[in-house]
């Protein structure tokens, strides 16, 4: 037998040589120094081939995987492509609104592509929003950032509008509608600005030619749904038509507000007709109604007109002191279509309609007043006063009255007030004198200035009559010696 000897190596290249023939042995690549066999080459190339293309496929896959993502005010929104053809491609989601986290979670997809959406609804205003994707799944990883600054809300939409409306002063509500005064009187307006838009705007100080003494005076600003309300006022000094209107400027835009008028009359056709009398030493218990009434007698109304008694009052003036009270206005229309007569209370205001060619007693105003203290005999003097109004060739006399009830109202359309004096133009179709209150006969106890007349309306005063011809052909009344009926 022939035994073999271990040789060592002869020296370190040798050693190199022998360990890349091992290698290649098992890869099939040649190394100098050494062959291996041909069946082996072969399955190393298969190997080396095999490789190649499994590392391509890897190398393919890393670059192709991404993500997009896309943000708004109301969500943000993920979409991926380009991974494995696998199951539970997992995805983990990050969103920071303003610095602060609002949503991390995770999405999963089957295939190559998937998209989700994650709502987030920004209130109105500027928002920092950052979004972040991350994925390390079926052999792929990455990541993907974004950040987006954003205005949230509507698109600015600046509006607004303005409205201007009329009063006479004294009244109680402002309207757009054209007003009937007089000379002397005060129109009060109200303007309105509203800011109907999405955006605070500033305005430019209210300019009203026609108008005085505007408050507020200055520049404003208005936030969207805000208003601001202007007042300022007007005396009106002559006969005719006075119209204006408001402008303002707010932001880029100027506009004028509606157009109000006032038709100013002449002067009332009587002003400040007044009748003194008294109660003729009469006490009133407290507690106890007074119910003023007046009426008047008609002339030149047969083709119709209209009569209208306003600024009313009664004063009563006594040891103690003096009160005056505010009547009612009165209207009163002569009107060729009426069958009877008629009175109701409507708007603060007695309103009696009379067949036109009616000419005895109408009633005219009335006011009920519940005494808060006993008032002690000798009332003197009452006085009733007020404005006339009447159409063209009308005229009139009239007379006050004035009873006490135990149970009264001042409900006025409770009252039932006869309209006429007489027997069939009403529906009560009895003798009372006009201005009797109908419902609340039955607690009269007496006529505050005495016996005399219809104690439901006490006994009338002297007359004055309107109008009256004076120096200058100045319209006044003159009181008669009472009573004249």
């Amino acid at each position: 037998m022939r035994i073999r000897r271990a040789v060592p190596y002869r020296n370190l290249n040798q050693q190199s040589v022998l360990r890349r023939s091992w290698f290649a042995r098992w890869a099939g690549t040649p190394v100098s120094g050494y062959r291996a066999p041909g069946r082996i080459r072969a399955l190393g190339l298969v190997l080396t081939l095999a490789l190649a293309v499994t590392g391509f496929n890897a190398a393919t896959a890393w670059a192709q995987a991404k993500a997009t993502i896309t943000i708004s005010c109301q969500a943000v929104s993920f979409s991926f492509e380009g991974f494995p053809e696998a199951n539970n491609n997992t995805i983990t989601e990050t969103i920071k609104v303003d610095g602060v986290r609002i949503h991390k979670g995770t999405f999963a997809f089957n295939g190559p592509t998937g998209s989700n959406t994650v709502t987030i609804n920004l209130s109105p205003g500027q928002h920092e929003v950052k979004a972040h994707a991350g994925w390390s799944t079926n052999g792929v990883k990455g990541e993907k950032d974004v950040k987006a600054l954003l205005t949230c809300g509507p698109p600015p939409e600046p509006a607004f509008t303005i409205e201007k409306q009329q009063r006479l002063k004294g009244e109680a509500s402002y309207t757009t509608a054209e007003l009937t005064a007089e000379v002397g009187q005060t129109v009060e307006y109200e303007i309105v600005v509203e800011n109907t838009g999405n955006v605070t705007l500033k305005f430019s100080k209210l300019s009203d030619a026609n108008c005085e003494g505007i408050s507020p005076s200055g520049e404003v600003e208005i936030a969207p749904g805000g208003k601001q309300v202007y007042t300022c006022s007007h005396v009106l000094d002559k006969v005719g038509k006075y119209s204006n209107e408001a402008t303002i400027t707010g932001g880029e835009e100027t506009k004028t507000s509606n157009k109000v008028t006032v038709n100013v009359t002449e002067p009332p056709t009587c002003p400040q007709n007044k009748i003194e009398s008294n109660f003729n030493g009469t006490a009133i218990k407290q507690a106890n109604w007074i119910w003023f009434n007046s009426v008047l007698k008609p002339e030149g109304t047969a083709s119709g007109g209209t009569i209208k008694f306003t600024n009313q009052k009664v004063t009563i003036v006594t040891k103690k002191g003096t009160t005056t009270l505010s009547v009612p206005n009165a209207t009163i229309t002569f009107s060729l279509l009426a069958t009877e007569g008629t009175t109701t209370f409507s708007g603060g205001e007695w309103i009696t309609t009379v067949p036109a060619s009616f000419t005895d007693n109408v009633f005219l105003a009335g006011l009920a007043y519940q005494l808060p203290a006993e008032l002690e005999g000798g009332a003197n003097p009452v006085t009733w006063e007020g404005d006339f109004t009447t159409s063209a060739g009308v005229s009139l006399k009239w007379q006050w009255a004035a009873a006490v009830y135990t149970k009264f109202s001042n409900e006025y359309n409770s009252l039932e007030v006869k309209p006429l004096h007489s027997t069939t133009l009403d529906k009560y179709h009895n003798g009372n004198q006009a201005g009797t209150p109908e419902a609340f006969k039955g607690f009269v106890t007496g006529g505050a200035r005495g016996g005399g007349g219809s104690n439901y309306t006490g006994s009338y005063s002297g007359t004055a009559a309107c109008p009256q011809a004076g120096p200058q052909g100045n319209p006044l009344s003159k009181a008669e010696q009472e009573p004249v009926w």
